[in-house]
Order: structure tokens, then sequence, then C-alpha cells
């Protein structure tokens, strides 16, 4: 997958995106929450325009790891491991907003959401169009620590993890960091 140019050179000015979209570990892949074909039409449609969404880019490490059972506790993951999926997304206006400039608390719940639906489908080595069966990936519990606002308009990064699968159940990790 090639990312468009008009997107690539979007985040191309932006510091820390431009160093995400340089590194070697990482390819691109299609920003699944924009498949065309997908039920996912809140991302493929309402929050795809220059007032909510407009440029969303997906990287995933270009080989998996063996991932455990169960998650290690008292594990701080963002520092011992390179994080599975990394998406950067511009958020473009006052359309994800709750205040003014800033993003709505529980768009940021849905960002994490589908990010890790992404991550899940890329370390198990699946593809979207195979688990629109919601029996396949549903979230069960999404926990969400606010440290600070997000400014809108802006972009930011967020690093994604899947910590372990035992069968059906998965442990995912993520953080969004903005500039």
């Amino acid at each position: 997958y090639a990312i468009p140019q008009n997107i690539r050179s979007h985040f191309e000015d932006n510091a820390i995106t431009a160093k995400c979209l340089s590194l070697q570990n990482y390819e691109p892949t299609v920003p699944w929450a924009r498949m065309q074909g997908s039920a996912n039409g809140l991302f493929l449609s309402t929050l795809n325009n220059e007032n909510t969404i407009p440029h969303w880019i997906t990287l995933r490490t270009k080989q998996r790891r063996n991932l455990p059972t169960a998650p290690t506790p008292g594990v701080e993951v963002s520092t011992t491991t390179k994080p599975d999926l990394i998406t950067l997304i511009h958020l473009g206006g006052s359309g994800v907003c709750s205040f003014h400039n800033t993003l709505h608390g529980g768009m940021i719940s849905t960002l994490f959401d589908e990010v890790f639906f992404a991550t899940l489908n890329h370390v198990m080595y699946t593809h979207p169009a195979d688990v629109d069966n919601p029996t396949r990936f549903s979230t069960m519990q999404l926990d969400v620590k606010y440290r600070r606002p997000v400014r809108v308009p802006g972009i930011v990064v967020v690093r994604a993890w899947c910590l372990a699968i035992a069968g059906r159940k998965c442990w995912t990790y993520a953080e969004l960091l903005q500039e």
C-alpha cells in the first residue's frame, strides 16, 4: 500500500509524524477505518471531512511478535516494546470538539477503540472484511485515563500494543500523543 502523496505530505510537515513515517521497521497499511466496503460508516463517512478527521495514516510493524496468553503485570509496555501499530491522525476542526478547540473525550475513546481493532487485525493476521461479524471482535472493557486536553485542530499519534491473546480475549494498550 502506498500512502497517497497529498496525505503523506500533510504529515511530513510535522516533526513527530515525519519521524514516524521514516521508521524502517514499519510499513503503511490501508487505514481500515477508511476502507471502502467496510461496515464502519462512522470513520468512513461521518468523520471523514475537513471539519472532523480529514487525514489518517496507519503504520504497522513489518515483523509481528509472538504474544503471551496473559499480560505481564507491572510492566510499562511503552518503554519495553515497539508498538504494533502507529496511527497518525489529523484532527481538522470543531466537528470533533466538546469545548472550544478541545477534542471531545468520547472521541478519544472512539479513536482508541478503532485503533485497537486495527491492532488486533494486524497481530492476528486477519482482514477487516473477515471480522464484520461483531462476535469476532467486540470491546468488552475500555479504560481511558485523560491526562490533558487534546488541541484541535492538530495532529495526534496513537501508538498501540497488543499485550496478550488467549482465545477470544485480547489485552491492548495505547497512548495518544500530541506535540
